[in-house]
C-alpha cells in the first residue's frame, strides 16, 4: 500500500508539476494547483485501495491499506511541491522537485528491495522522468496552442509595471484576459492581435490560470 501511494505520487505529481511549470510559470500558483490536485488524488487513491482490498474479502485490512496509501501519497506530494513554496523561479523549483524525486526513488528502492537495486531504481527513474518530460512538452504545446502570453508575476510586480505604464505619456493597453476571450481569440484574429500587441496581459479569474 505504501509502495502504491509513493509510486503513484511520484509519477503523477512530478508530471503534473512539470507541465504546470511551463504552462503557468508562477511558483505560488503551481504550488496551489499541485497541492489541490495532490490532495484530491491521495483521497482517490486511498478510496480505490480500500475498495480493492475489501473486494478481496480482507475487510479488516481495507482501512489500514487505504490509510497507508493515502498517507504515503500526501507526504510525497508535500515534499515535491515544497520547492515551489520556497523559490520564486518556477524553473529552479522544478529542478529541485526533480532532485527530490530522484532522492525519494533512491532511498525507497534501497530500503524496499536491495536485490536488483539498480534495475528497479533506474526503471522507476525512467518512468517518472519520462512522464515529467512528456508533461513538460504538453505544457509548452498548450501555451503555443493558445498563442497568448499571460504575465506570471506577483501582484506587487504587476502593480509596479502598471505604474510605469501610467507614467508614460503615450497611450497603453492592458488586457485582463478571461477564458472566454482566450478561446474566442483562436477564431478572431483581430482580438488575438489586440491581445498580443498590448503592453500587459493579466489573468482575470482562476479558471484561466488552471
Amino acid at each position: 500500500s505504501i509502495v502504491l501511494g509513493l509510486n503513484d505520487a511520484l509519477v503523477e505529481l512530478t508530471g503534473a508539476l512539470a507541465g504546470l511549470t511551463l504552462a503557468l510559470q508562477n511558483s505560488k500558483i503551481i504550488a496551489t494547483a499541485g497541492l489541490i490536485s495532490g490532495i484530491a488524488a491521495s483521497m482517490s487513491m486511498a478510496a480505490s485501495e480500500y475498495l480493492s482490498v475489501k473486494a478481496e474479502s480482507r475487510r479488516r485490512d481495507a482501512f489500514i491499506s487505504a490509510l497507508y496509501t493515502g498517507t504515503a501519497y500526501i507526504i510525497t506530494v508535500l515534499f515535491l511541491i515544497s520547492p515551489y513554496l520556497i523559490l520564486k523561479s518556477s524553473y529552479h523549483a522544478l529542478a529541485f522537485t526533480l532532485l527530490i524525486a530522484v532522492i525519494i526513488i533512491f532511498l525507497f528502492t534501497y530500503i524496499s528491495s536491495k536485490k536488483n537495486f539498480y534495475e528497479k531504481f533506474f526503471e522507476m527513474l525512467l518512468i517518472s522522468g519520462g512522464v515529467a518530460a512528456i508533461s513538460f512538452i504538453i505544457g509548452y504545446l498548450v501555451r503555443i496552442f493558445f498563442g497568448i502570453e499571460v504575465e506570471s508575476k506577483t501582484r506587487e510586480e504587476i502593480k509596479t509595471k502598471i505604474e510605469d505604464l501610467l507614467s508614460n505619456a503615450f497611450q497603453k493597453q492592458i488586457v485582463t484576459l478571461n477564458p472566454e476571450m482566450a478561446v474566442a481569440s483562436r477564431k478572431n484574429s483581430e482580438l488575438k492581435n489586440a491581445i498580443l500587441n498590448s503592453e500587459l496581459v493579466v489573468a482575470d479569474g482562476f479558471g484561466l490560470i488552471l
